[in-house]
């Protein structure tokens, strides 16, 4: 990493369980990159087990206890919106201590007309093509 003045080198790891099992077991040293999709529409599937002290996916070791009880309140909250308030003050708590660097690699080609409208994205990046009108 020349900006930063650090030697870093590439270590490749053929096999994604190759890798978490050296995770898991703290056997792996350095930098590493791990992926996380959303598969449901709530804010807790990732920053549960992402973040939360003891979290099944939370890899890195990070611990706050004002984060911990945000996602706490968030996942007992009444409503959707009160949950949705807790976890963006969580997040609001990631963003200050950065435990993880976030990476955005991802290629999406889109492309626009004039013969159509109604055209909108859902949260993974796909069109909906249940809405789509002729113009």
């Amino acid at each position: 990493m020349k900006n930063l003045g650090v030697e870093c080198v590439g270590q490749a790891v053929p096999q994604f369980a190759e890798l978490l099992t050296q995770v898991e077991q703290k056997k792996f040293s350095g930098m590493f990159r791990m992926g996380w999709i959303m598969d449901y529409p709530s804010m807790e599937n990732y920053l549960g087990p992402l973040f939360t002290t003891g979290g099944s996916s939370n890899y890195y070791g990070y611990s706050n206890k004002k984060f911990d009880k945000l996602v706490e309140d968030g996942r007992a909250a009444k409503t959707s919106a009160e949950a949705i308030k807790l976890w963006q003050q969580a997040e609001d708590v990631l963003v200050q201590d950065m435990p993880v660097i976030p990476l955005r690699f991802g290629k999406n080609v889109f492309a626009h007309s004039k013969n159509v409208s109604n055209v909108e994205m859902d949260l993974f990046n796909r069109v909906d093509v249940t809405k789509i009108s002729k113009a």
